[in-house]
């Protein structure tokens, strides 16, 4: 018997700068930032239209050169490069179609983590 996977809740991301990754996610990626418990560690919480969770979570982890990515779905693939290129975000890969034909590239965000970028169409 297999566990039945409801679906994808959250992923965490660790950054150093919170006030730099709050203004990448909440202001640039247009994420809702939601209420958060208190913890030992600081950090914020963000909720995506599809009701999934991305929690930053402030630690000096490197994960500079790392494959580890978050893939966020956007609604206008040529819209956010324009943003990512006006506001000097490093593109990584792409821009390019998927094997399933998606649009995707990857970026950096502000604190170094690698974001892929896709548009389904």
């Amino acid at each position: 018997m297999a566990i039945k996977v409801k679906g994808y809740h959250h992923a965490g991301v660790v950054v150093k700068d919170l006030d730099r990754a709050e203004r990448f996610y909440g202001v640039l990626m247009g994420l809702t930032k939601l209420p958060r418990p208190e913890f030992s560690i600081k950090g914020a919480w963000y909720e995506m239209a599809s009701g999934a969770q991305l929690h930053l979570m402030v630690s000096d982890e490197s994960v500079e050169g790392s494959t580890r990515h978050v893939a966020l779905e956007v609604d206008d693939f040529e819209e956010a490069q324009r943003v990512f290129k006006e506001n000097e975000i490093q593109v990584q890969s792409g821009p390019g179609k998927r094997a399933d034909g998606s649009d995707a590239m990857s970026i950096l965000d502000t604190e170094g983590n690698l974001v892929e970028i896709t548009a389904h169409g």
